[in-house]
């Protein structure tokens, strides 16, 4: 069972939030994981912060690249990953402990989860619940997704490697909305689809948030 989940943060210039979400991850329930901070020319201690946390836990790996987007960041991660599922996390959002022990019960191809919003001061802004399309099927799903009806953000799913890997599934370049074709594509070769009810994700909402 060793490394299967791989989780990705892409990372920069971060060093405010980086911590806790790097945290989040050292808490998990389950062991079974391997963690690869991809610094994306971070201009302030978020590398650092990466090859120190790097230093103390031998499933953690670095990679430092030049900037070149968030994007990018994450499809270099995925090149080094060797967990059996993908799992994206960003710099400033952290996830809850039982996350991957959850996600350790699922087999599906692609498994959905429930985020919240928070603010600066941890308050819950609202609660998005990807678990309430449990019943419909994988085509009503992608067609919502692809006209808007329901969020498709990189970070609300877990997707198995081996999808990515046999049809060349990558984010885009893009500066904002990279994660668009990437979660479409997904969805349109997963076989099966699973969720995770109750929300495992918190992401942060501030000014600097795309």
């Amino acid at each position: 069972m060793a490394n299967r989940i791989t989780i990705i943060i892409p990372v920069y210039n971060a060093a405010l939030y980086l911590e806790r979400s790097i945290k989040s991850v050292l808490n998990q329930t389950i062991p079974e994981w391997e963690l690869i901070l991809v610094d994306d020319g971070s201009k302030d201690e978020s590398g650092q912060i990466c090859d120190e946390y790097a230093l103390k836990d031998d499933r953690i790996r670095v990679i430092h690249q030049e900037n070149a987007g968030a994007g990018a960041a994450r499809n270099n991660g995925v090149t080094k990953a060797k967990g059996e599922y993908v799992v994206f996390v960003d710099a400033d959002d952290y996830i809850d402990p039982y996350y991957f022990e959850q996600l350790s019960k699922h087999t599906e191809d692609v498994v959905f989860i429930d985020v919240q919003c928070v603010d600066e001061n941890d308050r819950k802004v609202k609660e998005e619940y990807m678990s309430c399309y449990k019943d419909w099927t994988k085509d009503d799903l992608l067609r919502s997704q692809m006209t808007g009806k329901l969020p498709w953000g990189g970070v609300r799913k877990a997707v198995r490697r081996v999808i990515l890997a046999d049809n060349a599934i990558k984010y885009s370049n893009h500066r904002i909305g990279e994660e668009a074709l990437y979660s479409f594509q997904v969805l349109h070769y997963a076989k099966s689809v699973g969720f995770i009810e109750g929300p495992v994700y918190s992401y942060l909402q501030h000014s600097d948030s795309l």
